[in-house]
């Protein structure tokens, strides 16, 4: 007798445990400040150092991680291929801006986007010529709530009950700024990136030192870079 057929609506989506553990693994060693070792991240994903051992030997194969000399694991350069084509139209007219406002404002400048209730920094261009800065790399992420792009990525968009007055205030000035709300020690500027159709493409930031800066000087230069990059982006 024929077997009555699945509603694929009421079914749940096949789920992988490994692959599942894979992504959490890469997410892990993508986020952190500083390279784990294997119990570290055995510990973060809460299973057996074997098991560990097998996926980050695995994601090793693949070059989405790195073994370092001392054991410990960071990023791998294959990432770097995979995020290439991460909002591709959008990074495609970022780059030569965040390339120019690096180079105006002597200071790491960086792409940033809405995932969720999070942002992701996707692209970043640090200062040629510089004898200090920030190193901000791609893929470090935090609250949507907490820091300058977050902030204003959250400025282009409708007014909401109970956000932060820094919101209204960056959505009047057409920029928003933080000092230590995401890294201790680091400031950043940013601007939303407004398409013509009035949706937020994401930000454009700098991430700076705490020190004397002329944060409406800096302001007005995100401002112009996150228009020329709405201006392009397909």
């Amino acid at each position: 007798m024929a077997r009555p057929r699945k509603d694929p609506t009421t079914e749940p989506s096949p789920h992988s445990q490994t692959l599942d553990r894979g992504i959490r693994l890469l997410v892990a060693i993508a986020e952190a400040a500083t390279p784990l070792d294997l119990n570290q991240l055995s510990a973060r994903l809460d299973v057996h150092r074997s098991i560990t051992y097998r996926l980050v030997r695995t994601l090793e194969d693949h070059s989405l991680v790195h073994l370092l000399a001392d054991g410990r694991y960071q990023p791998g350069l294959g990432l770097a291929a995979l995020s290439a084509g991460v909002r591709r139209p959008l990074q495609s007219a970022a780059m030569p801006e965040l390339t120019r406002l690096a180079a105006a404002a002597g200071a790491t400048a960086f792409l940033a986007v809405r995932q969720a209730d999070e942002v992701v920094t996707v692209a970043s261009v640090e200062p040629p010529h510089v004898a200090a800065h920030v190193a901000y790399r791609p893929g470090i992420r935090h609250r949507v709530d907490r820091g300058a792009p977050g902030l204003a990525i959250l400025a282009g968009e409708p007014k909401r009950a109970g956000e932060r007055p820094e919101v209204g205030r960056a959505r009047r000035l057409g920029f928003a700024s933080s000092r230590g709300e995401v890294l201790p020690g680091l400031s950043s500027v940013a601007a939303p990136i407004v398409r013509g159709s009035g949706d937020v493409a994401g930000a454009v930031a700098l991430v700076f030192l705490h020190e004397s800066q002329d944060i409406d000087a800096i302001g007005a230069m995100v401002i112009q870079a996150a228009a020329n990059i709405a201006a392009a982006v397909i």
